[in-house]
């Protein structure tokens, strides 16, 4: 019988060993938005309180996922379950590309799905010509980009649907 530790460190191990990071296509929209509602609704919810949760997942629809898909660059975490995660890359006619979505099931949790994720967004970036990258995190999302190399530009009240957020402008350099 494994010990707890041992346990953590085999599941950890066995799902970032399964672990596919690919491109998103339309039929993966359903199974993105139900991934960034549960982020929202569970992972969020100790940091934000009903308004907001409600105001910020109902944003998060299939046919908005879908309208990301088509226009932005967008990659899909997935374990041997099927979606686990996403992120995606908006491009202008800068050096600099934005980090919009980050995403991860909270049964995925810090199991370096989001590192994954990054990592092809980052690489994509490159391979466009971007230097830089910028994101709009939330609460939770900026310590984990910080984690991940990405430095703090400012802090700010975001307001979405009429809620007010607290979230923070990060940047990353990627040479």
């Amino acid at each position: 019988m494994l010990g707890t530790c041992e346990r953590r460190f085999v599941r950890r191990y066995r799902v970032l060993v399964d672990l596919q990071v690919r491109p998103a296509g339309p039929s993966d929209a359903a199974a993105l938005a139900t991934i960034a509602v549960r982020a929202i609704t569970i992972t969020a919810a100790g940091s934000y309180d009903e308004t907001q949760l409600e105001r910020w997942a109902s944003s998060f629809t299939p046919d908005r996922l879908e309208e990301s898909i088509a226009s932005t660059f967008v990659v899909v975490a997935e374990g041997a379950d099927g979606p686990v995660g996403f992120a995606n890359l908006v491009t202008h006619d800068t050096a600099t590309g934005e980090l919009d979505l980050l995403y991860v099931d909270p049964d995925g949790a810090g199991q370096g799905i989001a590192r994954a994720l990054c990592a092809a967004v980052e690489s994509e970036a490159r391979r466009r010509g971007c230097t830089s990258l910028v994101a709009d995190a939330s609460l939770l999302a900026g310590p984990v980009l910080e984690h991940l190399g990405y430095r703090v530009l400012r802090r700010y009240e975001k307001v979405h649907e009429g809620a007010a957020y607290e979230n923070t402008w990060l940047l990353k350099d990627l040479g």
